[in-house]
């Protein structure tokens, strides 16, 4: 199979026909607080219109309510390994993709969620469906040279060795706001599933903020990749954070800065950023109470059903 994009491959778009529009797959890993888990499904199904979403439980959630699982459009993955920060989940999106498939779910694209995250806009879709993949960098932008873990690791143990041309195409970042199309998915378990470390959550850095860009890039088309759809905030969030990204204007952004070692913000394009994180893992965190009330999300029907 040649993985490696020729320059005359036309950019791919998935085109929806009919009355289907895009069905997304989110990939969420869970350890801890039902309710907050069921709050992030609840919020995921609010803003996007077709969906599954599917859990990986920590092997450390020993009180996780199995009745999530009987929510419209849940799946829980039958893998269950221990997550640590900092760690290693490769694994997690890798297998969750392996039971939405073998549960039969025809999903045209896969996106990571998490539990300090929200959807605060509605319209997704029209961003995701124009390009295969999305990208923080391309290896143009890419910052080379900079004393960032993930990147040391994947250079030190010659990751992917033999299918990258050099190490110019090795890409690494945060994976919120990513998007993969199927064919993509599908390529990169076939790929990736041969190799047991690929799946173990054991490994002590988090491989899969270079294996997902990289092999996205590689696969989808190099520099083809769309804006990732997540602001994220690697400080304290402010309502005022929110209500930016809600009104789609500019908004202070720390994480990329910061990734580059320089300790200040970027003022970031709002329009194009659909979810928020971090937000405190807190249901009476004012941050996150802001955002339910912005999008009428009734938290007691989301609530009522909770065991635990």
């Amino acid at each position: 199979m040649r993985l490696i994009p020729s320059r005359r491959r036309e950019r791919r778009v998935v085109e929806c026909k009919g009355d289907r529009g895009l069905h997304i797959l989110f990939s969420i890993p869970v350890h801890e607080n039902n309710g907050m888990v069921r709050l992030t499904i609840a919020n995921v199904r609010q803003h996007v219109r077709e969906c599954t979403v599917v859990l990986h439980v920590s092997e450390g959630f020993g009180d996780f309510d199995a009745s999530i699982g009987e929510l419209p459009g849940v799946l829980i993955n039958p893998v269950r390994t221990p997550t640590v920060h900092g760690h290693s989940q490769m694994g997690i999106h890798l297998t969750n993709h392996a039971h939405a498939a073998a549960c039969g779910v025809a999903y045209d694209f896969f996106c990571s969620m998490h539990t300090s995250e929200m959807f605060v806009r509605h319209g997704v879709e029209e961003l995701i469906a124009k390009h295969e993949y999305a990208a923080w960098f391309t290896r143009q932008t890419q910052p080379r040279g900079v004393a960032w873990h993930p990147m040391m690791h994947a250079l030190r143990f010659g990751l992917l060795k033999g299918l990258l041309p050099d190490d110019g195409w090795y890409l690494g970042h945060i994976i919120e706001g990513m998007w993969f199309s199927r064919r993509i998915m599908d390529t990169m378990y076939a790929l990736l599933s041969r190799a047991p470390t690929m799946l173990s959550s054991q490994v002590g850095w988090t491989l899969e903020e270079i294996l997902l860009p990289t092999l996205a890039n590689l696969i989808g088309g190099d520099g083809r990749g769309g804006e990732p759809f997540n602001a994220f905030f690697d400080k304290d969030l402010e309502m005022a954070d929110v209500d930016a990204i809600v009104a789609g204007k500019p908004y202070a952004s720390w994480q990329l800065n910061q990734w580059n070692g320089t300790g200040t913000p970027v003022l970031s394009d709002g329009s194009t950023k659909f979810t928020i994180k971090r937000l405190r893992r807190d249901i009476n965190d004012p941050v996150r109470q802001h955002i339910i009330n912005l999008t009428g999300l009734d938290l007691g029907a989301v609530l009522g059903g909770q065991r635990g």
